[in-house]
């Protein structure tokens, strides 16, 4: 029989082990992280889309002009009120039925907003749900933007919105 018979691992088998897991981990926590913040930059820009459509459908249902407000930059947020135009930065301020209708950045202050000037003064008419402007009816953009990450969101005349977006691959890229 042999004395040296043993049943586990030398240290040369562990080191090696270990090795690979570290290059592996190497490998993968970078991919991960990509793809942490492009889930969360789609998920803002699916909220965005979210209360637009959500505003249109209430300006119909409800008979009632929608008005939508924005205050962009890096702590946006954009509100929608049923009573005209609201200062969504303030509490209560926005309301739909005495219902809050906010919706913000979350904290994640690594996404900035845009509005074009055209949509700083906008609401859904509420025979249509088409969206109305103070200088004329036509669609409006509103652009999401990060480190590598950008989307925009136009909103045509009939007030529907839709989503374009160069770096990511599950949206159409825009023109």
């Amino acid at each position: 029989m042999n004395k040296y018979n043993s049943h586990g691992f030398t240290l040369i088998e562990i080191m090696v082990y270990t090795a690979i897991l570290a290059i592996l981990a190497g490998v993968a926590v970078p991919i991960y992280s990509s793809t942490t913040s492009k889930t969360k930059f789609a998920s803002e820009s699916e909220k965005i889309i979210h209360y637009l459509t959500y505003a249109r459908s209430e300006a119909v249902k409800n008979n009632s002009d929608i008005t939508l407000s924005f205050s962009t930059g890096s702590n946006w947020c954009l509100g929608l009120s049923d009573s005209g135009a609201c200062d969504c930065t303030t509490a209560n301020s926005c309301q739909i039925n005495s219902i809050e209708k906010i919706v913000r950045s979350a904290g994640n202050t690594n996404f900035n907003l845009a509005v074009d000037n055209s949509l700083k003064s906008a609401n859904f008419d509420p025979l249509r749900g088409m969206l109305e402007k103070t200088n004329a009816p036509s669609s409006g953009k509103i652009s999401l933007s990060g480190a590598s990450l950008s989307a925009e969101i136009s909103i045509n005349i009939l007030g529907r919105a839709d989503i374009c977006s160069s770096s990511l691959s599950t949206y159409k890229d825009c023109p």
